[in-house]
């Protein structure tokens, strides 16, 4: 009698877990946004680090995210990842890196002048440098700012941190969780990162054909891209992170017909559909990783181990989880 009802109770909590699942479902975040900009001065190195902080009205204890923008970006950019974020309950914290931000585009000549430079800003390994540690130097700062600041004040919860990024900014990220980089000895890691997100991944630093260029990264990683995102590197480039990472819990995708600047937005209004399409699916997975990783929400979890995923992206994509 003791073995059915303890065979009945298993049975109901089974079926009771499968309910719980069901309960995550991507929706509109409930808190008001607002957003506070920084012009930060690391000393050490002469740089300067503006920063654009995206944050609910309400709230405390908020996981903090880290994102690093794309070669021409700067801090004004992926705004409506910021406030989707922050609308959910997390400061979204947007970094500009100089020497690889909106100067790029600055380019007498026409384009290919300017493909040119944008070129050689790629391919000198300085920037990936400087950009790794413009990420270590606003964690600090960040720590600073949970203590002074009179609109964050105690408010920010770095114990809990993620990154992301796109393209260029991918790479950052991919570096500042343990990428190898052959031409510094020591790692950039930094280890309060705790889970990362990277869009449109390039080639790695160390070569397209690596087999360890990732093996140094110990924590889940969400991998993104779509069939149409092409640039600076080969469709196999774009997932050999997901591939080489073997934490439990990291994921890849590939949007059918994602190009490479829907992470970011276009800047023609032709290009909208791609926009309107694909990037509430962004929004919605992104949101659900930092919620199984960063407040620890295992329905979030199951809801991407488990398929929830997969449906609601339906025959946009094709996703695949560790």
């Amino acid at each position: 009698m003791k073995r059915l009802l303890r065979l009945g109770m298993a049975i109901f909590l089974g079926a009771f877990s499968q309910i719980a699942r069901a309960d995550y479902q991507p929706s509109p975040g409930t808190n008001a946004v607002d957003f506070i900009r920084f012009d930060w001065h690391d000393v050490a190195r002469n740089r300067d680090v503006p920063v654009k902080i995206y944050f609910p009205k309400t709230g405390s204890n908020l996981p903090v995210i880290i994102f690093s923008h794309g070669l021409g970006g700067s801090r004004e950019g992926y705004e409506y990842l910021g406030r989707e974020w922050a609308s959910h309950g997390y400061a979204s914290v947007h970094l500009q890196h100089l020497g690889s931000d909106t100067a790029a585009f600055d380019v007498a000549g026409g384009l290919l002048k300017m493909k040119s430079a944008m070129q050689k800003i790629i391919a000198d390994p300085q920037n990936t440098i400087n950009r790794a540690k413009d990420v270590t130097f606003v964690i600090d700062q960040l720590e600073k700012l949970n203590a002074t600041n009179s609109s964050l004040k105690g408010k920010l919860d770095l114990s809990r941190l993620g990154m992301g990024g796109h393209s260029f900014g991918a790479a950052t990220t991919l570096v500042a969780c343990g990428e190898e980089l052959p031409v510094v000895t020591n790692s950039l890691a930094d280890s309060r990162i705790k889970c990362a997100i990277a869009m449109s991944v390039p080639t790695p630093l160390n070569g397209p054909h690596s087999s360890s260029a990732y093996s140094g990264i110990k924590i889940p990683v969400f991998v993104m891209t779509g069939t149409e995102d092409s640039g600076f590197a080969a469709p196999r480039d774009r997932r050999m992170a997901f591939d080489q990472i073997s934490v439990a819990g990291t994921c890849f995708v590939n949007f059918d017909g994602l190009d490479h600047m829907t992470f970011s937005g276009h800047l023609y209004s032709r290009e909208g559909d791609k926009d309107k399409k694909f990037q509430p699916l962004i929004c919605a997975g992104t949101t659900a990783f930092w919620d199984a990783h960063l407040k620890g929400n295992a329905d979030a979890k199951n809801w991407l181990e488990r398929g929830g995923y997969i449906k609601f992206i339906g025959d946009s994509g094709k996703f695949e989880i560790k």
